[in-house]
């Protein structure tokens, strides 16, 4: 009897065991992550835990997790977010709670992520928001800056590569309000859902008010110089820079507003690299190395530029505040759009007054366009002398007339020769000064035929480079090709 009492026990133990074993050893459907506390799913009236934490209990007992979870890899994603835990400073248990009757919904705080499935599911949002929330007494700006550096440097990689060129981070293309902020692609995660909002109702009376230059929009510069800096360091200096990584915080506002009153760009340049540099004074960086900063962040003298002037019969339907960029097809040139009495940098919204001999002095100007309805008169262009040897003149008397977006994405000759309906005409500004002193100023310069007798064209052919376009043939080339209807 006692026999048969062992061998049941026995065989009870192996079944057991191997029971043990099958569950122990199979996928695991829970998470073992020291950012995160609990997560909730809330779908309806109770609230259920879309995860749960591996302990022996339920790994033996089978881990409950939820199809959204499971669709949204929480727990390889949570696996991989482990890599960041050794180089925060404190590490504090975020509760995250999956909103799936909202949608764009984001709201980090203290201790508590609230995030909508559809956010959820997008790239790259809940990571951010994650190590966001690692930084519950920080402004938003030093978070946005430390939480999307370690990100960067220890889970998506930095494109190194892209140290060797400005990449359009430089901080004059950054500099934005809260509106053109909110538009941009670069809004902090904590930011998403009240951004979302704000541009939806933007033009009315709850957000009519000009806040002026926001820091905000500098978060993807001062991300790049810390992490052009980084990559140059030892293995000690780096390991000192994560240590005082904690000490970043964020640059005055005002001295972020002030750069938009500074009249002298070079002068401005040299303020923001001031900024830069006593921004990084907590990382204990030798000369070298905040010299890279400041290059990373700034546009160098003689940096090549482009300008564009719009004449008054253009600038009601030039959509000066409204340009969405593209995708750059090559590194991108900073152009600078003269509105009236106003400057603006392309993808800004902040306006400047600089010295415009000042600035064209200093940087290469590879191409200045002129915008306008009429084409303009001949004293209007020789103003530019001495500044740029060729003036490109695109007519635009209805907003339909340009696509600036494509415009400056592509760049003007692209779009030029992609829309052959574009109206413009290029001209040779030491030409026209010879045929002023030659025959005399050009009587109504509004009427295209005005020019051909003026300049004495001979014949008109097509030109080599663009077929679309003509190239007029005479002694004095003051119009070097057009293409006028």
């Amino acid at each position: 009897m006692g026999r048969l009492l062992a061998l049941i026990s026995s065989i009870v133990s192996l079944f057991t065991l191997s029971w043990v074993l099958c569950r122990w050893l199979q996928p695991v459907q829970c998470i073992n992550s020291s950012l995160v506390g609990k997560v909730i799913l809330e779908s309806g009236a109770q609230p259920e835990p879309a995860v749960q934490q591996c302990s022996p209990s339920v790994r033996l007992f089978g881990a409950k997790i939820s199809n959204l979870a499971l669709r949204a890899q929480l727990p390889e994603r949570l696996n991989k977010l482990e890599q960041i835990v050794p180089l925060l400073p404190e590490v504090f248990p975020i509760d995250v709670h999956i909103r799936q009757k909202l949608t764009r919904q984001l709201l980090i705080t203290p201790g508590r992520v609230d995030i909508s499935a559809d956010l959820l599911m997008r790239p790259r949002v809940f990571e951010k928001a994650l190590v966001f929330a690692q930084f519950p007494n920080e402004s938003d700006f030093a978070a946005g800056v430390k939480s999307d550096f370690l990100l960067d440097e220890n889970l998506w990689g930095v494109n190194r590569a892209a140290f060797n060129n400005r990449g359009g981070e430089s901080w004059i293309e950054n500099l934005r309000g809260l509106g053109n902020y909110c538009r941009s692609r670069n809004v902090i995660v904590a930011h998403q859902t009240y951004c979302d909002v704000h541009s939806q109702y933007g033009d009315s009376a709850i957000s009519d008010e000009k806040l002026g230059a926001t820091p905000w929009g500098l978060v993807p510069v001062f991300v790049r110089s810390l992490e052009g800096v980084y990559a140059t360091l030892g293995f000690r200096e780096k390991e000192r820079a994560l240590q005082n990584l904690l000490f970043l915080d964020e640059p005055q506002v005002q001295s972020i507003d002030d750069l938009s009153r500074i009249q002298s760009f070079d002068q401005a340049n040299a303020r923001f690299s001031e900024i830069m540099k006593t921004w990084l004074m907590p990382l204990m960086l030798n000369r070298t190395a905040l010299n890279r900063a400041v290059k990373l962040a700034t546009l160098p003298a003689h940096a090549p530029i482009r300008y564009m002037v719009v004449d008054r019969s253009s600038r009601d339907v030039f959509p000066i505040d409204k340009i969405e960029m593209g995708e750059m097809p090559t590194a991108p040139v900073l152009t600078f759009v003269q509105y009236g009495l106003n400057q603006y940098v392309v993808s800004s919204d902040i306006t400047h007054r600089f010295n415009r001999s000042e600035l064209m002095k200093n940087h290469r100007v590879e191409r200045l366009v002129y915008v306008s309805c009429q084409i303009p008169e001949v004293e209007n262009l020789l103003r530019f002398s001495g500044e740029v040897k060729r003036v490109l003149f695109v007519r635009q008397c209805a907003p339909k007339d340009i696509s600036w977006s494509q415009a400056f994405t592509l760049g003007m000759a692209r779009y030029l020769t992609d829309h052959p309906e574009s109206e413009f005409m290029e001209f040779n500004l030491s030409a026209l000064r010879l045929a002023q002193r030659l025959d005399g100023p050009l009587k109504h310069p509004a009427q295209f035929s005005n020019w051909g007798k003026w300049l004495k064209w001979q014949s008109v052919v097509s030109d080599d480079q663009e077929p679309s376009a003509l190239r007029p043939l005479a002694a004095i080339e003051g119009v070097r090709r057009f293409r006028m209807y």
